[in-house]
């Protein structure tokens, strides 16, 4: 039945009034397994809007075009993760909260986690500016979904388990003696994953991989490439990500045209370099012409890229993952006045209301 509806649908959200059926197709639509190849894109900039777009990752099937229709207010809010269709926001320092945005923001679709008490925090007085660890991940064995962010102008860091936890807890196994991208920790089976290197003031300071177990919230470092150029000035180069379930490293470092490798890890000693486009700029978001990849394609033949040309054209393009040329473009037309500094990533749309997540931690443990 799942795979019909999937066939006859326009957009995930043409298929909400089906949860309505009755409570089989209730629970068939409310698996996150459901909808996990249902890719979005999300959207945020300066302002907090959060916005949507449903990307065909069929090649043939794919409109030339994609339009930003629905969006989600979440005020000054700052994306933590997206895990399993859900996105989970920081907002004011204290405040934290998880959305599906297919479903809404309205009240009762929204999970507001403890506040974080910041009064009783004494700034660290080390530089931390950019010292931030945040991520939103699942552990698969014991069915829960957790929360890892810090404080800013702190070195603390602190987890809270949805559906058990009153409180936030902190936590010591996390590497607050090192600078991060300040990125969201990306997830995959069971783990966060950061981009690190050491506060101390070194020409050989090494870049390097946290890997943090959910579960077991301990972590471990993973070494990235040898061949990589070490120090503070390179992680504006790199990126992780995921592609085909593996964690990947887009890497753009040299000059302003230069080539933009993918290498993906097939394990935690061993890198493979399965792509490379030639001519794009860096992936810093200060950075106009720049090139992001989001996705492969259903087919698992072509790589679908944000890219931005110049102030008014942002495209997707679709690169051949043998040759790293070219395929075709699709435009993407943006909701009111376009702005820089939106961050675009993958995300995979479910039908799971936040509130669900809640109920069954609680019920497992």
């Amino acid at each position: 039945m799942g795979d019909i509806l999937l066939r006859v649908s326009s957009s995930i959200k043409t298929l909400i009034p089906f949860r309505s059926v009755c409570k089989s197709w209730y629970q068939v639509l409310s698996d996150p397994y459901f909808t996990r190849n249902l890719s979005l894109l999300i959207s945020n900039d300066y302002s907090g809007k959060t916005y949507l777009v449903q990307v065909e990752k069929d090649l043939i099937s794919s409109p030339t075009s994609y339009s930003m229709k629905d969006d989600i207010d979440c005020s000054s809010g700052c994306p933590i993760g997206s895990c399993h269709g859900l996105l989970c926001f920081e907002r004011n320092n204290s405040e934290t909260y998880i959305v599906n945005p297919v479903l809404g923001s309205d009240d009762d679709l929204v999970i507001m986690l403890p506040s974080m008490n910041t009064e009783t925090e004494v700034p660290s007085l080390f530089p931390v500016r950019i010292f931030n660890l945040m991520g939103f991940g699942f552990c698969p064995n014991t069915n829960q979904y957790k929360v890892v962010r810090t404080i800013r102008s702190t070195l603390r860091v602190y987890i809270y388990t949805l559906g058990t936890d009153d409180s936030w807890r902190e936590i010591e196994d996390l590497p607050t003696d090192r600078f991060t991208s300040c990125l969201p920790g990306v997830y995959l089976n069971g783990a966060l994953h950061w981009l690190t290197y050491p506060r101390i003031e070194s020409d050989d300071r090494k870049l390097e991989i946290y890997c943090f177990d959910v579960e077991t919230e301990k972590s471990h470092q993973l070494d990235l490439l040898p061949q990589l150029l070490q120090g503070r000035n390179n992680l504006d180069g790199l990126k992780l990500g995921v592609l085909d379930n593996c964690l990947a490293l887009y890497i753009k470092l040299g000059g302003c045209f230069s080539n933009f490798d993918i290498w993906v890890m097939k394990d935690e000693k061993c890198w493979a370099n399965i792509f490379r486009i030639s001519g794009v700029a860096p992936l810093s978001v200060w950075n106009r012409d720049r090139v992001e990849p989001l996705m492969l394609t259903e087919d698992g033949n072509s790589l679908i890229a944000y890219a931005e040309e110049d102030d008014e054209r942002r495209l997707l393009k679709h690169f051949d993952v043998r040759t790293g040329k070219n395929i075709t473009n699709r435009t993407l037309i943006e909701k009111g006045t376009i702005t820089s500094g939106r961050r675009y990533t993958a995300h995979v749309a479910t039908l799971m209301s936040p509130k669900h997540i809640m109920k069954r931690s609680t019920c497992h443990v």
